[in-house]
């Protein structure tokens, strides 16, 4: 459950429709306005608390640790801004308590971050507590942290905050970061296999020239096996040289002639070519595989609650009341209060009106997080208009808008082939009947 999707949670509780339907009993038009864009302004910055200001601080953070291992090591400002810092991570673990619940922060989607956050937030604790006590103790001063640093103990705790770095991939602004991230990590099992069979074919090539040039008192790079490999994973990555820095391979050539040249180009060719793009080649595919199968895990898995803020946007779209789902904290029951709503004081969408809903930025922003392409807006309302009526139902519209999300997929083209292959059935089989019935008809006559 991302942050947004928490703060439109909360947001359910606030019955604000939006304008160019019924309004609340008793509230004018412009009064119900102010309300709405108030309390999104409200939304916005609480989005902008818990998805941009930690991860800023996170970085702040990191930074100040390294900086003050440089510059200045040991002076009080450093340990001024660490208690700045731990009073700042304790607020952002109060207010997320108390906003959410401590049944969302510790059972919740979010969990293993919540988790993981705790442990950074006991470590700089215990870390803080050190430095604490054994400055009562009477090392106080510019000296003290340089004397606490000797410390094995307060080492470990102190490097142990960089894992706060960690922290930051959670947050929206580093999106892109994390899925670069999860995919080197998905590929750390393609990366090791590349290892091994770049291993057993330097360590061929190495044999191979251990025991032709490794006797030879001037081929000092070939003395032993492992010399020959390192020598020759050298000639692959960084250059060809001798250990006096001279061309190793033109003074192979010199002394070899054809043989070596040949065999020296062959095995480069074979190698930078042929090996290197390989692994190249199978470790892009075996990420993009990856990423693919994560976004459908996470499109399903967020299926219903993406269906949830796509149908209470269209509320507030249509203007309606939500009083009557507002209270459900169950993701289970909210749907069918919602669509009461729907089905009570819903109406068809014309397509300018669905054209005035993809000019508002919330619409919108509710389509991207639910991974669906706007992009192609002047198309949309065709593609969800499948009877061609020139309008869209309520139904029509979540249903079309939900089969829109995430990438084309195997079994989309599979399922359309096996409608498409059932239709063809049936118009077969009307025919085959149509025909059998003229002919009946004929012989009676």
């Amino acid at each position: 459950m991302s942050t947004d999707d928490a703060c439109r949670m909360h947001d359910l509780s606030l019955d604000s429709p939006e304008p160019g339907g019924e309004v609340s009993e008793g509230l004018p038009i412009g009064t119900t306005r102010s309300m709405e864009s108030a309390q999104d302004m409200k939304l916005d910055c609480v989005a902008a608390w818990f998805n941009f200001l930690p991860a800023v601080v996170i970085i702040l953070n990191v930074l100040a640790i390294g900086i003050s291992l440089d510059f200045h090591r040991g002076h009080i400002v450093w340990q001024i801004l660490e208690y700045l810092f731990v009073v700042f991570y304790s607020l952002e673990f109060v207010v997320k308590v108390r906003t959410y619940g401590c049944h969302w922060y510790w059972c919740g989607p979010e969990r293993m971050w919540n988790y993981f956050d705790w442990l950074c937030l006991a470590m700089m604790y215990v870390d803080l507590t050190l430095t604490t006590v054994l400055a009562l103790e009477g090392r106080v001063g510019a000296e003290a942290p340089e004397a606490f640093s000797n410390l094995a103990l307060v080492k470990i705790f102190r490097l142990a905050r960089l894992a706060r770095l960690i922290r930051a991939l959670r947050f929206k602004a580093f999106k892109e970061l994390k899925l670069i991230v999860l995919g080197v990590f998905s590929g750390l099992r393609v990366i090791g296999w590349a290892i091994v069979l770049l291993i057993a074919v330097i360590y061929a090539i190495g044999v191979v020239l251990r025991s032709f040039l490794g006797d030879d008192p001037e081929q000092q790079e070939f003395r032993t096996v492992l010399a020959s490999m390192f020598t020759c994973f050298r000639c692959f990555t960084d250059g060809c040289t001798a250990l006096d820095g001279t061309p190793l391979s033109e003074r192979l050539r010199a002394e070899y002639g054809p043989v070596f040249m040949i065999g020296y180009i062959f095995i480069i060719m074979l190698i930078t070519v042929g090996v290197f793009n390989l692994i190249m080649a199978v470790f892009i595919e075996n990420v993009m595989s990856s990423q693919f199968t994560r976004k459908q895990n996470e499109i399903s898995e967020t299926a219903l609650q993406m269906e949830l803020n796509i149908k209470d946007r269209i509320i507030r779209k249509l203007g309606l009341r939500r009083k009557s789902y507002q209270e459900s904290a169950d993701l289970k029951t909210r749907p069918e209060g919602m669509d009461w709503v729907l089905q009570a004081g819903g109406r068809n969408i014309s397509r300018e009106e669905f054209a005035s809903w993809l000019e508002d930025e919330n619409f919108v922003h509710v389509l991207d997080e639910a991974s669906i392409d706007a992009s192609g807006r002047v198309s949309l309302f065709d593609v969800l208009d499948a009877d061609g009526g020139g309008e869209l139902s309520v139904d029509e519209l979540v249903t079309g808008l939900m089969s829109l999300r995430g990438p084309v997929t195997k079994g989309d083209v599979i399922g359309i082939h096996l409608k498409v292959r059932y239709l063809v059935s049936l118009i077969e089989c009307s025919a085959t009947q149509d025909g059998h019935i003229k002919t009946t008809d004929r012989a009676a006559a």
